[in-house]
């Protein structure tokens, strides 16, 4: 989990069918000092876990990524140049344990970091 180390939540907005998280990243976790050390990068694994866990924390269940139909990283993002984020989600429940979702990661000028389209499930 990356939620409380990694980035915390500073405030989100649940509604039935979409959540708005805008969230703040820890320029100084170790992730940074790897990846890459001179100028520091938002791994996109790390991008598609923070609207898993989004995700889960909107809907109080845990998910597993299920199929990820469209994953696209569309900018990069220097948490020391713009460590704040808002995430949102979109979602549609299709079956009792089954959410269609379309997410996005943008930065505080509105550059898109993130799209991504994908079902999450609670089973594998």
């Amino acid at each position: 989990m990356l939620q409380g180390d990694f980035y915390t939540i500073l405030n989100k907005q649940v509604g039935d069918s979409e959540f708005i998280y805008n969230i703040k990243l820890n320029s100084n976790h170790s992730i940074y000092r790897g990846h890459f050390p001179e100028t520091p990068v938002t791994p996109g694994v790390c991008q598609v876990a923070i609207v898993k866990e989004c995700l889960e924390d909107g809907l109080k269940k845990k998910l597993f990524l299920k199929n990820a139909k469209n994953i696209k990283f569309a900018g990069l993002n220097n948490p020391e140049e713009n460590d704040k984020l808002l995430v949102r989600i979109s979602f549609s429940r299709q079956e009792s344990d089954l959410y269609k979702v379309n997410a996005s990661i943008v930065d505080e000028n509105e550059n898109i970091i993130l799209k991504l389209r994908g079902e999450y499930s609670g089973r594998l």
